[in-house]
């Protein structure tokens, strides 16, 4: 029997080491953060979002796309270039996050103005608005390392594109182009976008005005630059844990009972 010679406590421990194995398959779905003056992070089924604590000026928030187990940055949100009505939005103001549901809610408080910054992901889609009490001057600018093109455009210089109420952007990883589209609740009234060369595009500015204004962005499906997509993706490594830990499980109990003389 294949069983024999096998104590009981050694068949548990192993048992229990391929149980844990599929814990990194599990579906823990939903926020986790650390407190009104600390980092948050959301796991859905395609899309990732992280936001800084307080003592970092970039990832207010980072969005990130969910594919076969791999994180693939999208588009950040930068508090360092970023500012309402001239004031800095890393520099100038006070911080406080908390959840609410599915949204987390950052108030930002400066002695001259306060608004308040909501991230609301679902399924495919994530927006971020931003509401005050008065009118407001929005300047925003989103970075990702490297686009593949925004709108029509691929070339890393500066240009200002006609202000309209959506923008789409593509970005390639690991032989798959993604794209997402940028809604607008209003229309900018300026984007330029920039970048590095001999890189490629990384920048989109947007200057808003109004008292509440929100940013959606919507994931499309990811098509393959090699005009087929495999079955089973094994490069975020989440499905080898369990095969990994059946077949060195398998190879261990071979090895012991042949050391002890077991057939």
């Amino acid at each position: 029997m294949w069983l024999k010679g096998i104590n009981t406590l050694l068949y548990l421990f192993i048992l229990y080491v391929i149980v844990i194995s599929f814990t990194p398959l599990l579906p823990l779905y939903g926020w986790q953060g650390y407190g009104p003056a600390g980092e948050f992070y959301y796991t859905g089924e395609r899309i990732h979002i992280r936001y800084n604590d307080p003592e970092f000026a970039n990832d207010k928030p980072h969005i990130f796309i969910a594919d076969a187990g791999r994180t693939i940055s999208l588009l950040e949100f930068s508090g360092h270039h970023s500012a309402v009505n001239g004031s800095n939005l890393y520099f100038d103001f006070s911080t406080k996050t908390r959840l609410l549901g599915d949204k987390l809610l950052v108030f930002y408080n400066s002695p001259s103005i306060s608004f308040v910054q909501v991230v609301e992901p679902s399924k495919g889609n994530v927006r971020v608005k931003y509401t005050c009490n008065c009118t407001m001057e929005l300047t925003l600018t989103l970075w990702r390392w490297y686009f593949s093109s925004i709108e029509d455009f691929d070339r890393p210089v500066t240009r200002s594109l006609k202000p309209a109420d959506e923008l789409v952007v593509k970005i390639t990883e690991g032989g798959k182009t993604y794209k997402a589209l940028l809604v607008f609740s209003h229309t900018p009234k300026e984007v330029e976008i920039s970048g590095e060369i001999p890189h490629g595009l990384n920048k989109i500015t947007l200057r808003f005005i109004g008292r509440e204004i929100s940013i959606n962005l919507v994931l499309h499906d990811a098509a393959s630059d090699a005009g087929w997509i495999p079955l089973i993706d094994i490069r975020g490594g989440n499905h080898l844990y369990p095969v990994t830990a059946v077949v060195a499980s398998m190879l261990y109990l071979m090895v012991y009972k042949k050391s002890r003389g077991y057939s």
